[in-house]
């Protein structure tokens, strides 16, 4: 853990640094993985951050009530063109799982590769990398990292976080789950997120 945190500060400074960032959603995205690049992208806004988000395939409809979800964009165009300083690839266990290595090779420089995951099979491909394998989620690394750098975690954001621990746990069917998860989502509901409404949109929307 103590090793996470020192990454953590590295992973903040280079966001401080950085004028031009890549966010990468992992292909077919699903909750973890769009919470925790929405989540992310909520806070580099408050930031004053410019900040892009590319994934595969587009958002499915049933998690187009998350915010800053239009951000999220398939075509790799005119993300070429853009000289990122860094790219945060999110819930993904390697470049490949994301889709992402053929549009990281056509990239003008050569970008900061930051890799925040939660899956013990991850090669660690980043140039920082913070894998714990013993989170339910990468929503639940990522609300670590924006405690651990004193960030506030707004409304917005704790929807998306909590839509994440949501779905990667199965509705808190899966193992993973520690005390340390509960916590998370206690604090992401007294921030304003509304588990009612979220466990609706995801399963109560689509087949």
């Amino acid at each position: 853990m103590s090793d996470h945190l020192a990454t953590f500060t590295k992973i903040a400074d280079a966001i401080k640094g950085a004028k031009e960032i890549l966010l990468i959603a992992h292909q077919k995205p699903d909750g973890d993985t769009l919470g925790a690049n929405l989540a992310m992208a909520n806070w580099l806004r408050d930031e004053g951050k410019h900040f892009h988000i590319f994934c595969v395939h587009p958002v499915p409809p049933h998690y187009q009530y998350l915010p800053l979800w239009q951000h999220v964009k398939s075509t790799e165009d005119e993300l070429q063109e853009i000289p990122f300083d860094l790219v945060i690839a999110l819930d993904s266990s390697s470049l490949s799982y994301a889709g992402a290595e053929a549009l990281l090779g056509k990239l003008k420089g050569k970008p900061t590769i930051v890799n925040i995951d939660h899956h013990g099979t991850n090669p660690h491909f980043g140039d920082l990398n913070v894998v714990d394998a013993t989170a339910s989620s990468a929503c639940e690394v990522v609300y670590r990292f924006f405690t651990h750098v004193g960030g506030h975690v707004s409304r917005d954001m704790s929807t998306c976080l909590l839509t994440g621990i949501l779905t990667d746990t199965g509705g808190f069917h899966f193992s993973h789950i520690t005390p340390r998860t509960f916590e998370i989502c206690r604090r992401c509901t007294e921030a304003g997120a509304q588990p009612e409404s979220i466990a609706r949109a995801v399963y109560d929307s689509s087949t």
